[in-house]
């Protein structure tokens, strides 16, 4: 059973300010660290398509993946039902600590008991996929969880652009996938690892076409990232 660090490091934080950063290694190559206070940012320091994203959501909406709440706080706050879903027990309790109303500790995959008009993908949620057939899987569960007119909204990276992956087929929709990664993290003695994916935009359009779902770009970041939606048709 891998460390629960993400949870660990937020209950550190909460209690004592305690910010020593996540070590981040992405396919081997060592990445700058994650400071548990970015994930209790306010939305004054959220990147400017984090906030478009959650000035979107409307109705009873379902922010999956929570973390530490901080846009489940910023949207309870703004007059907004919504439920902070998350699979880790420690990071579930901060968000019930911080004074999120409606918390579940579920893996997304196994959630099926509720309905809503708005779900959440932030911080590239895409990438719970994993892979691109884990990615279609993730979109069909997700669009079954609408109400008829409801909408998921998230970003995701466009990560083409990395020197190391300079000639590969950005066409080649397989296991492949330029935009597959697998990530190892520590902090203090604790050690996780897993898969996860970036998947572009033309990748998820063509999720949504075979399944004959809306898509839309609503807004490019300044770093190849995207704020995206899918909807019924």
């Amino acid at each position: 059973m891998q460390d629960d660090i993400f949870g660990s490091a937020f209950q550190a934080f909460l209690a004592s300010g305690e910010d020593d950063p996540i070590s981040v290694w992405i396919d081997g190559i060592e990445q700058d660290g994650l400071l548990p206070s970015y994930f209790f940012r306010t939305y004054d320091d959220m990147p400017k398509l984090e906030q478009n994203a959650l000035k979107l959501a409307n109705g009873k909406t379902l922010d999956v993946g929570a973390a530490a709440g901080c846009h489940a706080i910023w949207l309870q706050e703004n007059g907004i039902d919504v439920t902070a879903l998350e699979i880790s027990k420690k990071a579930a309790e901060v968000c019930s600590s911080r004074g999120v109303e409606k918390v579940i500790c579920a893996d997304f995959f196994a959630f099926n008991d509720q309905k809503f008009d708005t779900i959440l993908l932030l911080m590239n949620g895409f990438g719970m996929g994993q892979n691109v057939e884990g990615t279609e899987r993730l979109m069909q569960h997700a669009m079954g969880l609408l109400n008829p007119g409801g909408q998921i909204i998230g970003d995701t990276s466009d990560i083409s652009y990395f020197d190391e992956i300079d000639g590969m087929d950005m066409s080649d929709l397989n296991e492949d996938y330029y935009g597959c990664v697998f990530f190892e993290l520590e902090w203090k003695s604790l050690a996780e690892s897993f898969n996860w994916i970036y998947p572009a935009p033309a990748l998820l359009s063509e999720i949504a076409s075979r399944n004959k779902w809306k898509f839309e770009i609503l807004q490019n970041g300044p770093h190849h990232d995207f704020l995206l939606r899918f909807s019924h048709l």
